[in-house]
């Protein structure tokens, strides 16, 4: 049985995730749903143990600090929601394999991201290498941006708290 408070924050969880629903295509309790990282006995919701280590990977490469921050967890379930998002990492995962990418130094599998990265950032979606990698590191950085890692430590946000006044900006 929950008590008032537990009904109340769960309340006011989804009603401040109103918002941040409305600015990204996910499910609200997906943008706080990693607040801390998951265990390695927790289960995974699409990806398998191999294919749930390449994304970890891939994440922590990224963002360093994302795995310790729960992104894997979110990429996985968010990826899990989505046909067409499934379609792109499986094929985006078998290519990565095709290369050996885990068994790779980090060097070597920089060198096989940036020009993926470079080639996402130019808008060049065609292949879909890039349209996985694009994925990847959309899902990671909206994943290690609304965790408490990412939002509240390294980007000291505070929320909506009141200020006692507002300093004028520098004069340049």
């Amino acid at each position: 049985m929950s008590t008032y408070s537990s009904d109340r924050r769960s309340l006011l969880k989804i009603f401040g995730s109103i918002g941040a629903t409305c600015a990204y295509p996910f499910a609200s309790d997906e943008l706080y749903a990693q607040t801390t990282a998951a265990t390695p006995e927790m289960a995974s919701h699409f990806f398998n143990k191999t294919d749930f280590a390449v994304i970890s990977r891939l994440a922590d490469l990224i963002v360093p600090g994302a795995i310790r921050a729960g992104v894997p967890e979110y990429i996985d379930m968010v990826i899990a929601r989505n046909a067409e998002q499934q379609a792109v990492a499986a094929d985006g995962l078998h290519w990565l394999a095709a290369k050996n990418f885990t068994q790779l130094d980090e060097a070597a599998q920089y060198a096989i991201l940036e020009p993926l990265c470079e080639t996402a950032d130019s808008g060049d979606l065609r292949a879909r290498n890039v349209q996985f990698f694009a994925l990847i590191k959309s899902l990671t950085a909206d994943g290690y941006y609304t965790s408490r890692t990412g939002l509240l430590d390294e980007l000291h946000y505070h929320g909506n708290t009141p200020h006692a006044g507002y300093p004028a900006c520098p004069e340049h």
